[in-house]
């Protein structure tokens, strides 16, 4: 037999294999070699990876947030409305748009528009919650008021506890956990080398102390 007819069997064999335990799999995707290792939601966000990278650097908010909240609020969809009336990538209320952006309710399906203005509010929840003299920055108050508002997120003196909504707990615990995988994705894109130098990874607590 020659050697090229060695090879077409041989990569006819390998095929065959593959699609056989793909439906062993019962069609669940299976990564050929070489293939991105990501997932088809992460991939949803850092199709907005640009966009985010701009306004994390004009709002000195970490990308890799940004990321997470995207993941969480709209898994990557610049279409995705909520049942409150949230709209688009990072699910920001018209209320909201008008009143932080001057954006309408049509604008905010815009991709850029509506990262600007969710990361810009975002920034401003942060803030409510961030001592500039303290480090790590703790990121989870300001999730929690991002997600439920400032007015739903204070310190009970009753209870000696902080006030917040059980599904906004949830919610700010499945971004913070989404955090170090966003991390490890926008490092390894040629154009974020210099990552680090902007947002040190121990500048940001992942530690949720809701």
């Amino acid at each position: 037999m020659k050697d090229f007819e060695k090879l077409i069997i041989g990569a006819a064999a390998a095929a065959g294999l593959y699609l056989l335990i793909a439906n062993v799999f019962g069609g669940q995707k299976v990564a050929l070699p070489g293939a991105s290792s990501r997932t088809p939601l992460e991939d949803n966000v850092m199709r907005w990876a640009t966009l985010i990278w701009t306004h994390a650097l004009t709002h000195n908010v970490e990308p890799a947030l940004i990321a997470s909240v995207v993941a969480a609020e709209s898994s990557g969809n610049p279409e995705a409305q909520g049942a409150a009336g949230e709209v688009g990538l990072m699910q920001v209320l018209p209320s909201t748009a008008k009143g932080e952006c001057g954006l309408q309710t049509q604008e905010l399906f815009e991709p850029q528009k509506n990262i600007a203005c969710g990361v810009a509010y975002l920034k401003r929840m942060l803030d409510l919650y961030t001592d500039p003299s303290v480090r790590p920055i703790y990121a989870a108050f300001g999730l929690a008021a991002y997600n439920a508002g400032p007015a739903r997120v204070f310190f009970d003196l009753t209870f000696m506890d902080w006030s917040v909504p059980q599904s906004t707990r949830e919610y700010v615990a499945r971004v913070l956990a989404a955090v170090p995988r966003f991390r490890e994705l926008f490092q390894e894109l040629p154009q974020y080398r210099e990552y680090e130098e902007f947002f040190p990874a121990d500048n940001w607590s992942v530690v949720d102390p809701l």
